[in-house]
């Protein structure tokens, strides 16, 4: 509320006590205006006059003792307004010193352009010379107004004498009080106060001319000022336009650069992941035909080990077939030979023993062991001859065995060939197959769809007046396991939000229910989210949306991407869609979330973002724009949670300026009377815009009106001065969508205009959290706004904005 200033009354004491008068006060007093005027006190005696007055009677003390307090005061102010009148004189001077250091750095600027134009010196120093006699002028007036308020000064200063001849007089009369003039002492009381009222409203009217006067000074000062900047800042802005376009060019290339640098990198990655899926889609096959070949080679090591020693069996037998002189045909029938002859030699052999039981024995022994003898001649021939035919016979069939396996190695090669080109088929069926698969896998499912190609029916919104009701019983029942309640001011702001901004910032202390009141109203109204959990070191869009792979000639698609192709949809494109940012400053929303921070600033076609810098191929989603380019939908909220940590980052004024930013205070979920609603709702987008913009023109006078004392409030001009901060266009459009709804929803003016003003233009690092600034600057500031809120009639006071001032000033006192 504002402050004003009320006309100090005099004490009043009771009747029963002692009186005393303020000789002191008075003393004082006089003191005080002497110092004033510069002149030496009069010479008067304290002690008799106080013997004087003590002698009344204390009927007649009181009323003189209330005109001596009451006079002892106006000395008090009295040296007030001249402290005021001398700080006012101080600021005009610093006001002029300031006024003529803008001036010699206009000139400082002009001989800078000067040396750069030589063509135009001659009309620069004219126009240097004319700017330095409108400010001689300017200090002219100055001095004379200056000197016509010493004048003011000086009549005030004959005042103040005149009030002090009556004082005097008013002594004099007390003296007589004690001869019984009562009458007339009351006389001259009242034409004394008379005087002094005349004089006090001479004094406020000096006091309101010389204000006026420092406006109107302060005002030219401040106009020429300006001219003179702009006249200096067009020459700088021609002189620097071709620096700026060099830089923009530079600026342009260094882009380039980066971006063939990124496409580069982008194709390496492609090429290595598809290498990758290459040779993971053929390991199996590679490995299986790799231990076929494994087993293969060594089968025919093994093979050939067996030809090398049927080879060297082969020699050893030719050798012996040589050196016997005989094929092995005759060899083996030689041994025929040898075994008939054996046998008829043990037939020898058993009649010649059959005969030794008859004749001699000695003759029979001797004959027995010549035939023994020849005997053991015969086996070992025989024997040798066996270990012929065996040889022969295993030189035969390893001889066999290597055919055997020199078909059974081609047949190997046969197969390791026909495998290989099986492989290459495969691999090349797979590169034509990924080659003609769609770019957007998951958006041209959304087309092929039937489902989200038919229209579903929508409720209309309640009208703005209701709807704050029956969203909080909703919220209290989205979710059975875990009743949510918001209080009504919350939602009234929330609301204004979302006919404001389509980008929400929820912050709060953990269990504030950031996230829950994203999901449960995205429930609530029978609309769709889709949660995103922000990660550390997301840079760019690719991160939000995806990225599109040259080599797969695919684009692989996020969930982002997805969620705004299907509210454009016939099926969602009358339904509410929320796209939660889950811990949005994890990264710096001002990178990755760049292009929708422009997009959203932009208006029909050219809300939109581009996903590849050309279209591939023809078969493309149908709601993409060219082929390249999505669509943001205007049914469509960005709501990102923020938490402040060491792990999360500050939002800049470029995120912040375009986002509704809401402080979400802790929220009880103990037993409330809540009417359950008795239906589910799934609100129409249509009819919720319909009645934001039927509800903004309603209001849209009496918010022009506001905006107007703003932007003339003695607050916005502070605020430009000595803070650099001014409202700018997008916040008058902000203040245009959200206070009207805000106001039909239930909430009242000043709800709305506060919690604006302070996420805006009182939060950390604009007019609070600086270092640059003392307690009296935010004092001033307190001060100016409570003009303000008087101004434009908002009937509650800016609790969130005198809050923020609050604990700014507490850490200012704390040495922060």
């Amino acid at each position: 509320m504002g402050k004003k200033n009320h006309k100090p009354q005099p004490p009043v004491r009771p009747a029963a006590q002692p009186v005393t008068l303020p000789f002191a006060k008075i003393q004082a007093t006089v003191q005080q205006t002497a110092t004033v005027v510069e002149k030496p006190p009069p010479d008067w005696n304290v002690d008799a006059v106080k013997s004087l007055l003590n002698s009344l009677p204390t009927e007649q003390k009181i009323p003189l003792a209330a005109f001596m307090e009451q006079f002892a005061e106006w000395g008090s102010f009295l040296q007030a307004k001249a402290k005021a009148f001398s700080e006012l004189e101080q600021q005009l001077n610093e006001r002029q010193k300031t006024v003529n250091e803008e001036l010699n750095k206009a000139r400082d600027q002009l001989n800078q352009d000067r040396e750069l134009h030589n063509q135009t010196v001659e009309a620069d120093q004219s126009e240097i010379a004319r700017r330095k006699s409108e400010a001689d002028e300017y200090i002219l007036d100055a001095q004379s107004e200056r000197a016509s308020a010493e004048a003011e000064l000086q009549k005030m200063m004959q005042q103040r004498d005149s009030l002090i001849q009556r004082e005097k007089e008013v002594l004099l009369r007390e003296a007589e009080f004690r001869n019984g003039l009562m009458d007339e002492r009351e006389a001259s009381l009242k034409t004394l106060r008379e005087q002094l009222a005349d004089l006090e409203s001479r004094r406020n009217s000096v006091t309101r001319d010389i204000e006026t006067k420092r406006q109107q000074l302060l005002a030219e000062a401040v106009r020429d000022a300006d001219e003179i900047r702009s006249g200096a800042q067009k020459w700088a802005d021609d002189l620097r336009k071709t620096q700026v376009d060099l830089e923009t060019l530079r600026t342009d290339l260094t882009k380039r650069e980066e971006k063939l640098r990124l496409t580069e990198e982008l194709l390496s990655a492609n090429r290595k992941s598809f290498n990758e899926h290459i040779q993971a889609a053929s390991k199996d096959q590679i490995d299986q035909l790799k231990k076929e070949c494994a087993k293969l080679k060594q089968k025919l090591n093994t093979k050939c080990e067996e030809v090398d020693r049927l080879q060297q069996e082969l020699d050893e037998l030719e050798d012996l077939r040589q050196e016997a002189g005989a094929n092995p045909g005759q060899l083996m029938e030689e041994l025929d030979s040898l075994r008939r002859d054996n046998r008829a030699k043990d037939r020898e052999l058993a009649d010649l023993r059959s005969r030794a039981e008859l004749d001699d024995p000695t003759e029979l022994r001797q004959q027995r062991d010549h035939l023994q003898q020849q005997l053991d001649a015969k086996e070992a021939e025989l024997a040798v001859l066996r270990a012929q035919e065996s040889a022969w016979n295993r030189s035969v069939t390893a001889q066999q065995d290597w055919e055997k396996t020199k078909l059974v190695m081609e047949k190997g090669r046969t197969l390791l060939h026909s495998e290989a080109e099986r492989l290459r088929t495969l691999v090349d069926d797979l590169m034509s197959r990924q080659q003609a698969a769609a770019v957007f896998p998951a958006l041209k499912a959304m087309d092929d769809n039937p489902k989200l190609q038919i229209a579903i029916h929508t409720d209309d919104v309640p009208e703005l007046p209701a709807l704050v009701k029956d969203l909080q019983a909703r919220l209290y029942y989205a979710d059975q396991d875990k009743p949510l309640f918001f209080k009504e001011d919350t939602l009234q702001l929330f609301i204004g939000g979302l006919a404001m901004s389509q980008l929400h910032v929820f912050q709060g202390i953990s269990g504030t229910g950031k996230t829950s009141l994203a999901t449960a109203f995205a429930k609530a109204v029978g609309g769709e989210v889709t949660t995103v959990a922000v990660q550390a070191g997301w840079r760019d869009r690719a991160d939000l949306l995806g990225y599109y792979n040259a080599f797969e000639k695919r684009f692989y698609e996020r969930n982002t991407l997805q969620a705004l192709y299907r509210a454009q949809t016939e099926a969602d494109k009358d339904r509410l869609h929320i796209v939660l940012l889950d811990e949005m400053n994890l990264s710096r929303p001002e990178q990755y979330f760049a292009d929708f921070l422009s997009a959203l600033e932009m208006s029909g076609n050219h809300r939109s973002i581009d996903l590849m810098d050309s279209a591939t191929g023809s078969d493309w989603p149908k709601l993409l724009c060219s082929g390249k380019s999505v669509r943001l939908p205007d049914n469509v909220w960005f709501i990102g949670t923020a938490n402040q940590d060491e792990t999360t980052h500050t939002f800049a004024d470029k995120t912040h300026d375009r986002a509704f930013v809401l402080d979400l205070p802790r929220w009880d979920a103990g037993q409330r009377q809540i009417p359950r609603p008795k239906r589910t709702a799934r609100w129409s987008f249509e009819s919720l815009r319909e009645k934001f913009n039927s509800t903004c023109t309603k209001f849209k006078l009496e918010i022009d009106t506001l905006i107007e004392s703003i932007n003339g409030s003695q607050l916005t001009k502070i605020l430009a001065d000595d803070f650099q901060l001014g409202w700018g266009n997008r916040l008058e459009r902000q203040l245009k969508r959200f206070v009207p709804v805000v106001i039909e929803a239930g909430g009242s003016k000043a709800l709305a205009v506060d919690h604006l003003l302070q996420s805006r233009m009182f939060r950390d690092g604009k007019v609070v959290g600086r270092h640059d600034i003392k307690v009296d600057d935010l004092k001033r500031v307190e001060t100016q706004l409570y003009e303000m809120w008087n101004e434009c009639k908002l009937e509650v006071e800016p609790t969130r904005c005198l809050a923020a001032i609050a604990r700014d000033i507490k850490r200012l006192e704390r040495g922060g």
